[in-house]
């Protein structure tokens, strides 16, 4: 009688090991990101934000002309290319990025990075979640601000490089 006791309370155990391992294998990486374009099309930029192993990432870049729409997909690309984790979760706030991603609008424009984001969420299961731009939302916020940045830092270097000695 001991003894099923003993294996019983091992089964349990084991099976909750069992249940924390899938837990952590199956969390989903939370990413946001954004683009920016000072004039649409002009100098344009993105930047995503995701933490892994307690530390945070923060990947930006940028354009001399593109889109605001264009870039906030550069973004989603970017990360999924950055990590190597299988269960992502996208915070965007460009309803065009995650409605095409999810399949229900039609993709019209930028269809070449669509069809690298194809390839490259393959192996990938990635779901969007929508939040809405500058209400307050600090990681929206924040990749928000370096996409503006990047977008500014190629304008300023654009008009420097036309000023004469």
């Amino acid at each position: 009688m001991g003894y099923s006791i003993f294996s019983s309370e091992i089964y349990c155990l084991y099976n909750f090991e069992l249940f924390i391992h899938f837990h952590r294998i199956r969390k989903m990486l939370e990413i946001y990101t954004d683009g920016s374009s000072l004039d649409n099309p002009g100098p344009s930029g993105w930047a995503c934000y995701m933490e892994e192993n307690d530390i945070g990432w923060i990947l930006s870049g940028g354009v001399v002309h593109s889109t605001n729409n264009r870039m906030e997909l550069q973004a989603v690309l970017e990360a999924i290319q950055f990590t190597t984790q299988t269960h992502l979760m996208f915070y965007t706030d460009s309803k065009i990025t995650m409605n095409c991603a999810k399949g229900i609008w039609k993709r019209k424009a930028n269809t070449d990075l669509w069809e690298i984001y194809d390839k490259v969420s393959i192996e990938k299961n990635i779901e969007f979640t929508w939040v809405k731009a500058h209400n307050g939302n600090p990681l929206n916020e924040l990749v928000d601000s370096f996409a503006r940045n990047e977008a500014q830092i190629i304008k300023d270097k654009d008009k420097n490089k036309n000023i004469v000695s």
